[in-house]
């Protein structure tokens, strides 16, 4: 037999709590109605119920003892606690049983020894005992989850699944309609879990949709367990925690154009290539809107505090510009900037940074940005990832456009929203510098989209400024009129110096030539 189910009581002052069990092999009983020839009858007086034998032929104190059960198949068993007579005892129902008399007839009742001994180093034979059955199942997560907790963001949904088997010959028949896997979530309406069971011959296969409801920080645990596995099994349960939180690792990535067709050899040869990086003065400090030669930043790049600051004429700029890793250094070596560092983008290493990519005019930067999470590939960042591009030394001669959807529309009119006016795609994101030098962005998603501060630098150093339209085509036309009259010039004035000649008249002069040419 085993244990199907266990009932614990407390609206009653007998037995707290029973078990019930399934039979398999049938137990052996003591005695029987029919064996000692008698009906029983069962008398309630005053809450103390009395079993009397309708004959005294064997009798209760030849055949049982204190502690020895009487089972009436459909009707509540009684435990004897004290014999009176050989035809006369005290039992007590292992259940609420309220029915002041009972008539059994003699084929209908059985007495079990399931009782105590009172000598127990004399025994040596139970009549039942409890034994642990063998190890038939085993329970496993699948291969993709890693880890015991798993963090989760706003928006996103984790699908995995959990696997349950039974070998060898399990005494225990399991049942059909019943499930192998059992789930409990500890958290309740907070997240929507949907399942899909996969049911084979002694096998199951349960994915799990897991998604959270509540824009908010929390935590949950899902808890699949083998209702029916010995506890001999090594493992009989999976238990994964689940924090609605910022996922460690998740962020804003951004490309260069070349990095994504390179080998890391090639990469790193790459940093090293001048035409592809500009390589910053030292002390380096970028224009302000004051004028280019007059740095106002407190960002000072390829620092080295053995050496003058760069551009550094104007009382402002003597006043700014801190450093950060060279800070109390006497020399760049002993800043501690890796080769890594060197070519960072990032602001808080901007004493390290001595090359940075390069732009020439028109400086047109269509960023690459992706986002990395440390569960899900990586993706192309988009909405609902909305974003806004600021310049981190503060200069204003440039442009930030992406193509207005709908709901960039709705969000740049949602005046509750932080930089609602300057919200982009980052899916159409193109940044236009109008100046020269380096321009340092940095780009940071919408809040409320994420639990992580998501943002990325990039670093970028825009050389050669061309006109602005339409100074640029007004040069190049007086260029071209000035060349065609210098050329009409020494043509007539070679012809004049070579003697008396006459120019032929079908010869056009210079002020004919542009009448025909332009009229």
């Amino acid at each position: 037999m085993f244990i199907s189910k266990y009932v614990r009581r407390t609206n009653t002052q007998k037995f707290l709590s029973y078990v019930e069990v399934e039979v398999f092999k049938p137990l052996s009983y003591v005695s029987s109605g029919r064996e000692l020839n008698s009906d029983l009858v069962i008398k309630n007086e005053n809450g103390t119920y009395f079993l009397q034998l309708s004959t005294e032929s064997k009798g209760w104190k030849n055949t049982s003892k204190v502690g020895m059960s009487v089972v009436i198949p459909g009707k509540p068993s009684f435990l004897l606690t004290e014999i009176l007579s050989s035809v006369e005892a005290i039992g007590v129902p292992v259940v609420d049983f309220s029915v002041d008399d009972l008539y059994v007839q003699d084929n209908h009742w059985f007495v079990f020894n399931m009782g105590a001994y009172e000598n127990y180093e004399n025994v040596t034979k139970w009549p039942w005992f409890l034994q642990e059955k063998n190890c038939h199942n085993s329970i496993e997560r699948d291969a993709s989850i890693l880890y015991q907790t798993y963090k989760l963001d706003i928006g996103e949904k984790w699908t995995f699944s959990v696997t349950a088997n039974i070998w060898g010959f399990d005494p225990i028949p399991m049942p059909i309609n019943i499930p192998i896997i059992y789930t409990s979530v500890l958290t309740q309406g907070t997240e929507m879990v949907s399942s899909d069971l996969q049911k084979t011959f002694r096998a199951e296969n349960l994915t799990v949709n897991f998604t959270p409801l509540k824009i908010k920080k929390w935590e949950t645990a899902l808890n699949f367990y083998l209702w029916s596995a010995s506890l001999l099994c090594p493992k009989t349960a999976v238990t994964l925690t689940i924090q609605v939180t910022c996922p460690f690792g998740k962020k804003i990535k951004f490309y260069y154009d070349f990095e994504g067709k390179l080998s890391p050899h090639q990469l790193e040869k790459a940093y090293k290539d001048s035409e592809k990086f500009f390589t910053l003065p030292v002390n380096y400090r970028p224009p302000s809107k004051k004028g280019i030669a007059i740095p106002t930043t407190e960002n000072i790049y390829n620092a080295d505090p053995s050496k003058p600051k760069h551009n550094n004429y104007y009382e402002i700029s003597k006043n700014s510009g801190t450093y950060k890793q060279c800070l109390g250094k006497s020399s760049r070596e002993k800043c501690g900037c890796t080769d890594e560092k060197k070519v960072s983008r990032y602001a808080q290493e901007s004493d390290c940074i001595e090359k940075v990519y390069l732009l020439k005019h028109p400086a047109i930067l269509i960023p690459n940005l992706t986002l990395l999470h440390p569960e899900f590939p990586e993706v192309p960042l988009s909405p609902p990832y909305f974003i806004y591009v600021i310049e981190i030394n503060h200069r204003e001669d440039f442009t930030v456009t992406s193509t207005a959807t709908p709901s960039l529309i709705r969000l740049r009119k949602n005046q509750k929203i932080p930089n609602h006016k300057i919200l982009q795609d980052p899916s159409s994101l193109v940044i236009t510098m109008k100046g020269t030098g380096l321009y340092h962005f940095r780009v940071l998603a919408l809040d409320k989209v994420s639990f992580c501060d998501l943002s990325e630098d990039i670093a970028v150093y825009a050389i050669t400024t061309s006109l602005a339209y339409p100074l640029y085509y007004l040069i190049n036309a007086s260029v071209v009129t000035l060349l065609a009259c210098a050329l009409c010039a020494s043509y007539l004035y070679l012809h004049r110096k070579g003697g008396t000649a006459q120019i032929p008249v079908n010869v056009p002069t210079c002020e004919s030539y542009y009448k025909q040419k332009y009229e």
